[in-house]
């Protein structure tokens, strides 16, 4: 009766409890101080003359999901505009955020990488790059980032292209896990400086890719220590 009454009592703690629910999916992008702009999820976004920092930037692309891993999940940016309007160095930070992706690999427990590549002009001025792209799980807790330096780029470099860096296999997911994709670009650009990062010239680029590995089942190396369990017994009765 005990019993029964304890299995009651938990049952009824466990429905009183709130449910955790997922936030609906959405695309967040934010431009250096200003207030986030948010946008459907998995679809085209467009911010034009934000300014911040005395830095105006336009820009514009897609969240691309991909429903197979013939094509790969990213979120693109296909025009960004950057102009330094001051006599000052300025820096400006440019993140977009996509929490509704969904793993388009064929396997369980699947290892994913994530790849960033960029490219543009400097129109006028130079400007210098910090790009760092990464995924997240949302039903687990691993994750795969890649971050690229660049050099400071003028205008005797243009164009420029980055070919794309990639991260290591560290993401883990099974066919429809969702996961996120944040896109993160700081520039640091010098005092009346103007940069176009263009579909021409690569833009930029935010990829998540299966890579048909998948990670050691946990049960499989639980066998392979039980199997060493009798050796090491074996072992203490000689000695």
């Amino acid at each position: 009766m005990k019993m029964t009454m304890v299995v009651l009592l938990a049952g009824a703690a466990l429905a009183a409890a709130p449910c955790l629910v997922q936030a609906s999916p959405q695309l967040t992008l934010t431009v250096g101080s200003n207030t986030p702009s948010t946008f459907p999820s998995g679809g085209s976004f467009s911010v034009q003359n934000a300014s911040s920092n005395g830095v105006t930037v336009s820009i514009s692309g897609a969240s691309n999901i991909a429903s197979t891993s013939a094509t790969n999940n990213n979120i693109n940016a296909n025009s960004i505009d950057i102009e330094n309007t001051t006599g000052l160095t300025k820096t400006l930070a440019i993140d977009i955020l996509d929490n509704g992706f969904t793993a388009n690999g064929s396997l369980p427990n699947e290892l994913y990488n994530a790849q960033e590549s960029f490219g543009g002009e400097i129109a006028a001025g130079s400007a210098s790059f910090v790009f760092t792209t990464t995924a997240t799980s949302l039903t687990n807790s691993s994750s795969a980032q890649v971050v690229y330096s660049s050099g400071s780029y003028t205008t005797s470099s243009t164009p420029f292209a980055v070919p794309a860096q990639t991260s290591g296999d560290t993401l883990i997911l099974s066919p429809g896990d969702l996961f996120s994709i944040d896109s993160n670009m700081v520039v640091t650009l010098a005092a009346n400086s103007t940069v176009s990062l263009d579909i021409l010239n690569d833009n930029t680029i935010s990829t998540v890719v299966p890579t048909g590995n998948v990670v050691p089942e946990p049960a499989a190396a639980g066998l392979a220590m039980v199997g060493l369990l009798p050796m090491f017994f074996l072992r203490r009765r000689r000695a």
